[in-house]
């Protein structure tokens, strides 16, 4: 199910570093980016979204 977020809804959540957070990340689970680079604001412009970039979580099993 797809929820769209609007912009003062994405500000009240704080930003959470990967380090804290990978360990509940599983395979399968979307992400969704924003950031304050140029880049960031052209995609953001051209695509009229609040994201620049996706990703889908693939985590491999560690090797023995």
């Amino acid at each position: 199910m797809i929820h769209h977020l609007s912009l003062e809804q994405l500000a009240q959540p704080a930003p959470r570093k990967y380090k804290i957070i990978c360990g509940a990340l599983k395979t399968g689970v979307s992400i969704f980016c924003s950031g304050n680079y140029l880049f960031n604001k052209i995609i953001q412009m051209l695509t009229k979204s609040v994201w620049s970039s996706i990703g889908i979580i693939d985590k491999d099993k560690p090797l023995e």
